[in-house]
């Protein structure tokens, strides 16, 4: 089970350095704002023509979009000196204090899954659902330039999002979508089927909700995108689609974020803060 919170560790990073009111663009790279969605749209073109082979291939993808995923959550220690003080890293004693935090933090979320493992998954999708949220919000608006709206703001396109990743994950192909909390905890895994029709029926009330009022905001590219992620995981296999999702758009948008944190104001293209990125989180 990992520990990841870079979305949040940026949003109390950008407050400390930031005024009310400012604002600034995140790393303009094509690969970070097309090939999201191209590969969910070639993910929901296969699923639907050519199910079966996508079904036998949806375990690969999930590990490999793990593996892809990794090295944007592996910089978590180092984000919010990133964020406060340039790039370098924090003196040994703050980073002797961020890495003791951070690995009680991950201990402790260990030993809550093998004390209580029903209560702490379920915490445990809350909070997924939440990071994905509040992350592609904040991301959203890092691409466009503006200011980074307060949680109550955008709490419904966040909700939104983050439910349509985390219950459509789980409701939508029960079979597959519980296998590993069936493992885990089959009481949490039974307790989720039994929601399933409400659970659905909240999702897409909320997707409905979500794309609606960043219509009438005049936000129709957050809007397609917003359905496109739902239109994934409604149609896509769970774990083809969770694994496209987390390597392919969440962590590869994210990496834009931290690009941007290891540039230095010297530096006159991307090469050098890819290069302390990279150095950073191997």
């Amino acid at each position: 089970m990992t520990v990841e919170i870079p979305d949040h560790a940026l949003a109390v990073g950008q407050q400390m350095q930031r005024r009310p009111g400012s604002c600034r663009r995140s790393a303009s790279l094509p690969i970070f704002s097309t090939t999201p969605p191209v590969l969910l749209m070639v993910l929901i073109a296969v699923s639907v023509l050519a199910s079966g082979p996508i079904e036998r291939a949806a375990l690969p993808i999930a590990i490999a979009g793990g593996l892809i995923g990794v090295p944007h959550g592996a910089v978590d220690h180092l984000v919010l000196g990133w964020s406060a003080g340039g790039w370098r890293s924090p003196p040994a004693r703050v980073m002797a204090r961020i890495v003791v935090a951070y690995t009680g933090l991950a201990a402790a979320a260990a030993t809550a899954l093998i004390i209580a493992p029903e209560v702490s998954l379920a915490l445990g999708l809350l909070l997924s659902a939440l990071h994905f949220g509040r992350g592609e919000v904040v991301g959203w608006a890092e691409r466009s330039g503006v200011t980074v709206p307060s949680v109550l703001t955008d709490a419904l396109p966040a909700i939104a999002h983050g439910g349509a990743v985390v219950g459509l994950l789980v409701w939508m192909h029960p079979e597959a979508g519980t296998r590993v909390l069936n493992v885990l905890s089959p009481q949490l895994s039974a307790d989720l089927l039994s929601l399933r029709t409400p659970g659905l029926c909240a999702v897409g009330v909320a997707v409905i909700a979500g794309v609606g009022k960043l219509l009438a905001s005049g936000r129709h590219r957050e809007a397609a995108e917003l359905t496109l992620v739902a239109l994934t995981f409604a149609v896509a296999p769970p774990l083809a689609a969770f694994g496209v999702y987390f390597g392919g758009w969440h962590a590869l948008r994210h990496s834009a974020r931290l690009l941007e944190l290891a540039r230095s104001p010297e530096d006159k293209g991307w090469k050098q803060s890819v290069r302390r990125l990279t150095h950073a989180a191997a």
